[in-house]
This record gives structure tokens, C-alpha cells and sequence, in this order.
């Protein structure tokens, strides 16, 4: 089903919306709040400057004002999950804190919600609440091998290695076939001087992934460290 408004209606069918008006972002003053906040929710990402502003001011007009008025269109954790990325993009980790909780309180298994208070519990150096976070969503989604990538890569750039390492291992083995998380495990192997799991993982990239000739210089180098050298 494809809609060519703002608003898709409800249908159990794959369904596409396409925005022909910008002035839901230019204009917030010709439309209803409940809209201009449909349009913040789901774009905070792409957001700068006045832009935050609106979609803030929208948002939490959209939390103040009664759900008839609102259609109930937008769940509140949803409002409260995006109000949490702008700030985060302001950089106020308190108030992004507490938007993601707020946003958990009203479901404690959103995903995204646990994702991105996980990532935000590493910023500030919390890595005992972000774990708590993490398995949280590891309970939610247990086969989720696309969020254990996620939360790797998040440890991964916090320099947390050793967490982010077993995280990609697991993944690889629900994917075994995947170039990128073959290389990818094989470079945090590396970093963590662990040539052996470096050299299994480099040895996983397929022959013809783009990745492959740069993977078998990463893997003549770690079985050369591991002290195969007939083998490197």
C-alpha cells in the first residue's frame, strides 16, 4: 500500500509514505501540533539548530495535549525516545537520560529505547547501568544478531574491547557467511593481540566479499604473530 500523504492510514500491509510538503518543518504554524510532531518523530537524527527547537516545542505538545486530541497516533515512550535523541544531539546526557527512562517507564522493552540508553550509559562512563541496559534488550531480542552488532560497535568505540569482541563472535556464528562481521571481529581480535581468534575470524571472509584480500593480509599477519609462519 502506498499513501501519498503525511499520515499513512491503518493497514496490516507493508506500507510506504511519502512527504510532498515540506512545511511541516518550514511552517509549524499552519498545522496542527499532533502533525508537526509526526514529523519530528522518526527524523531527530538529521536535525540542527531551530530545527531541535520545533521538533522539541512539538513533541512535548504532543505529550501535554489529551489523547483525543491527538488521535493517540504517537506512543509517549516514542515522544519521550525522540526527545531523548535531541538531546543527545545538544549534548545534555542528563536530560537524554531522563527522557530514555521516562520512555522505559512507559514500555520497558522498546528496543530502541534500550539501545540508546546502553550507548548513552557508556558516554558518561556508566558501564555497569549500560550492561543492565544491554542485557535488558538481549532479553527482548534474543536472536537479535543486528542489535548484538549494534551494541559491539558501541563498546567497540568507547575502546571497550573485551566486551564488544564475544558480542561480534556471536553474531558471526548466527551469520557465519557475513564479510563485514568477519573482518570486523577479526580487527577487534586483533586490537586485543588475540592473533588465533584474529586469524579464525579473518579466515571467515569469503573469497568473494571486497573485503577478502585485504582480510588474508590481516590474516598472514596474525598467523605469522601466532607463530604459524609455514601457514602465513
Amino acid at each position: 500500500y502506498h499513501e501519498p500523504n503525511f499520515v499513512p492510514i491503518r493497514t496490516h500491509l507493508p506500507t510506504v509514505a511519502t512527504v510532498h510538503d515540506l512545511s511541516v518543518l518550514l511552517h509549524p504554524e499552519w498545522h496542527p501540533a499532533d502533525r508537526v510532531a509526526q514529523f519530528y518523530v522518526g527524523r531527530t537524527a538529521a536535525m540542527t539548530g531551530k530545527q531541535l527547537d520545533r521538533g522539541e516545542q512539538a513533541l512535548r505538545a504532543l505529550l501535554a495535549a489529551p489523547a483525543a486530541d491527538t488521535g493517540a497516533r504517537v506512543a509517549p515512550e516514542t515522544v519521550h525516545y525522540r526527545l531523548g535523541d535531541i538531546a543527545a544531539h545538544r549534548g545534555d546526557k542528563v536530560r537524554a537520560r531522563a527522557e530514555y527512562e521516562a520512555a522505559l517507564r512507559a514500555d520497558p522493552e522498546e528496543p530502541n529505547v534500550l539501545l540508546e540508553a546502553g550507548v548513552l550509559a557508556l558516554k558518561v562512563h556508566d558501564a555497569q547501568l549500560a550492561r543492565a541496559y544491554f542485557d535488558q534488550l538481549f532479553n527482548v531480542l534474543p536472536d537479535g544478531s543486528d542489535v548484538k552488532v549494534k551494541v559491539a560497535f558501541a563498546f567497540a568505540g568507547m575502546r571497550q574491547l573485551r566486551e564488544a569482541a564475544p558480542l561480534l563472535d556471536e553474531a558471526l556464528q548466527n551469520k557465519p557467511g557475513d564479510p563485514r562481521l568477519a573482518f570486523y571481529a577479526g580487527l577487534l581480535h586483533e586490537d586485543l593481540k588475540d592473533y588465533p581468534g584474529a586469524a579464525k575470524a579473518f579466515g571467515a571472509v569469503p573469497a568473494s566479499a571486497d573485503l577478502y584480500p585485504e582480510a588474508q593480509l590481516h590474516l598472514g599477519a596474525c598467523l605469522s604473530k601466532a607463530g604459524q609462519h609455514a601457514k602465513a
